[in-house]
């Protein structure tokens, strides 16, 4: 199910306004130099900062194939995906001369790294070379002592034992590797450029390597996506035992091939129930081989397992600086972008932000409900007014905020807001696999009937 995100508030949305110490409107700032984004974190951190803990995230723009579900990929040509060694060259070469520039500055403003991410895109798509390179810059411009997970996404077609070597070198303590599926023809149909046999080889490599910290992403409910291709794909992951399984619920993104083929009808789309079934299958078939779901379809085989980094984002525990082409950032109450797909503009300028924007009440709201609704995490007062800069009061009285409290009320599961955090009420035994999916949709299905609604009143008035 999709939503007019940016009537709702989502922040990522291109929408020019921003907000000053109170939430109110202003202006977003483009083509931004570092010397003034350092300036404004800076007059920030000297009024009111909660605590200057750090996610260092890195983004490598590039893959082996354009996949057809990807949100990320829409927009940009297959060709810029898989660029040719020179680009990728230049490219990280701007990486290493951004983390130069902003790492030791960020050190001097407090800021001290916890996690550090490697995402994409695929970074083991990159040589081995290239990774030492951007795990010493990090290393050497940054003190990583207080790192305690060190995350990276990868691939199975791209990894070799040298590239393994190479990130547990740069410290690497978790992989990630996106499979997606076990089974050759829906992996065909999702674009993606590796087999099932490739992706069983790959987990085993990473064995051979002594990574003891391993999650698999599958996904389900996958257009056209059988019950028996779903149990087959959870059997080999089981199988393979990896310590985390991310096991996402697809959901349509505009402007992807796969989304193109489900409106032209080129492909049947699983409706609301038949994914939560899936999710629902998911969640029994895991947490009887001694997993633990701790978040939406985040499952771990014990606690010291769990994806630090997700946690870090979705419950708001600190800043985060991004790294490359297409990578977010939130210092100091501000949003900072470089705009996906604009690759050749981040080469030549690695140190300005394409956007930076003061945090608004707009910001907050798409927030509030890719935290409560999406991933099913509380609202802390105090971290959000750390992220924000601003109370939680402040959106009490927004209308898309009571909106929300009125559909999850109509729902029967109400919106608790108690003395330190809001959150979703729900029954117990509630809260696990297909639930999720079911109370995601129907929450975004009534908000689009009611833009709708209110769409066709505009059109008639006219």
């Amino acid at each position: 199910m999709t939503a007019d995100k940016e009537a709702l508030g989502a922040p990522g949305t291109g929408h020019k306004e921003a907000a000053n110490d109170n939430g109110v409107s202003g202006v977003i700032r483009q083509n931004v130099a570092g010397a003034e984004v350092l300036d404004a974190i800076r007059q920030e951190l000297g009024r009111n900062h909660l605590r200057r803990r750090l996610l260092v995230y890195v983004h490598i723009p590039f893959c082996s194939s354009k996949c057809t579900f990807c949100g990320w990929v829409a927009g940009i040509s297959a060709p810029q995906l898989r660029s040719a060694d020179d680009i990728r060259a230049q490219y990280v070469s701007s990486l290493l001369s951004q983390i130069e520039y902003y790492a030791p500055r960020l050190m001097t403003l407090g800021y001290s790294p916890e996690i550090v991410y490697w995402g994409g895109g695929t970074p083991s798509i990159l040589s081995p070379a290239q990774m030492t390179s951007i795990g010493n810059a990090l290393r050497e411009n940054f003190d990583l002592s207080g790192v305690y997970e060190y995350a990276v996404e990868s691939s199975p077609e791209t990894l070799t034992a040298e590239k393994i070597q190479a990130l547990q070198a740069a410290g690497m303590n978790r992989l990630s590797i996106g499979v997606q599926s076990f089974d050759d023809d829906e992996l065909h149909r999702a674009g993606r450029a590796h087999s099932s046999r490739t992706a069983e080889e790959a987990i085993q490599l990473v064995r051979q390597q002594g990574c003891r910290n391993l999650n698999v992403d599958i996904i389900t409910g996958f257009p056209g996506q059988s019950p028996d291709v779903l149990e087959r794909t959870i059997a080999k992951t089981v199988q393979l035992h990896p310590e985390h399984v991310t096991a996402y619920s697809y959901y349509i993104v505009n402007e992807t091939v796969m989304a193109r083929q489900l409106k032209r009808g080129y492909r049947s789309g699983l409706n609301t129930e038949q994914r939560a079934i899936a999710q629902d299958y998911v969640y029994e078939a895991l947490t009887e081989s001694g997993y633990t779901d701790y978040m939406p379809m985040y499952y771990s085989i014990t606690p010291g397992y769990q994806f630090s980094g997700e946690s870090y984002y979705f419950d708001w525990l600190g800043d985060y600086i991004g790294f490359g082409s297409g990578a977010n950032s939130v210092l100091a109450h501000h949003g900072l972008g470089c705009n996906r797909g604009n690759l050749a503009r981040y080469i030549s300028s690695p140190t300005a932000f394409d956007q930076v924007r003061r945090m608004s009440i707009r910001d907050a709201l798409g927030d509030i409900f890719g935290s409560l609704v999406t991933s099913g995490r509380p609202v802390n007062y105090e971290r959000f007014r750390a992220r924000f800069g601003f109370d939680f009061e402040a959106v009490l009285t927004r209308p898309r905020f009571k909106a929300l409290q009125r559909v999850l009320e109509r729902l029967g599961t109400p919106l608790i807001l108690d003395s330190s955090e809001a959150y979703i009420s729900a029954p117990d035994g509630c809260r696990h696999g297909g639930d999720w999916v079911r109370q995601s949709d129907n929450v975004w299905a009534i908000i689009e009937a009611a833009l709708s609604r209110r769409q066709q009143l505009k059109e008639e008035t006219v």
